[in-house]
């Protein structure tokens, strides 16, 4: 799915982003990916993406502390 139309950046590219680099920001992702916000609308959606990666890191990070605690 396209989630920029102006870089035209699909989802999966972001999502590759996300799990390489790990940016902590929208702003981040446009410079790894060589480019730019310029309308802006992606950017709510490049935010949720990266939200949903570090809720998943922070639950994968919980269960493995508990899987070490409990061995």
């Amino acid at each position: 799915m396209i989630v920029c139309s102006c870089n035209v950046l699909s989802d999966s590219q972001v999502k590759s982003t996300i799990a390489n680099v790990r940016p902590s920001r929208p702003k981040h992702v446009y410079e790894f990916l060589c480019c730019t916000a310029k309308c802006g609308r992606c950017a709510r959606t490049i935010q949720a993406i990266l939200e949903s990666n570090i809720a998943t890191m922070r639950t994968n990070n919980s269960e493995n502390s508990a899987l070490a605690f409990s061995s």
